[in-house]
């Protein structure tokens, strides 16, 4: 089943992207709402390379939508807990996004959020993003 099929009759109001890429064999439907999108990718991820992310999010024009880039996490272990310390900012960035892009009316600004120092598995150290 392809894109546009599976979000016929469906108003979306927010759009997650977890290391995405685009599939240049579907076909998409033309939006009739610009939902808010949040797309997350990171420099390190070697199965899916950052410019795949940087060009789904470029290839949408829209003024609501938001990049969260992490520095130094692998593919998976952000989405699935294994990366305790990129778990946590994808979790609470995440929940905050979904939080304001349910709350409002209004579309949210266009951002660029950088996870600036999230250690690898083993390091322990904290990390952070503002999401305002």
């Amino acid at each position: 089943m392809n894109y546009a099929n599976l979000r016929s009759g469906i108003a979306y109001r927010a759009v997650i992207i977890l290391s995405g890429a685009e599939d240049t064999f579907q076909s998409y439907a033309t939006e009739a709402s610009r939902p808010d999108l949040l797309v997350v990718q990171s420099l390190a991820d070697q199965c899916n390379p950052m410019r795949f992310g940087v060009q789904l999010y470029d290839g949408i024009h829209q003024s609501n939508k938001w990049f969260l880039e992490l520095q130094t996490a692998h593919h998976l272990p952000p989405f699935d807990g294994v990366d305790a310390a990129a778990f946590g900012v994808v979790t609470s960035t995440t929940i905050r996004f979904l939080q304001m892009s349910l709350e409002t009316s209004r579309p949210l600004p266009t951002s660029w959020l950088r996870a600036i120092n999230v250690p690898r598995p083993l390091e322990s150290s904290s990390a952070s993003t503002d999401l305002r």
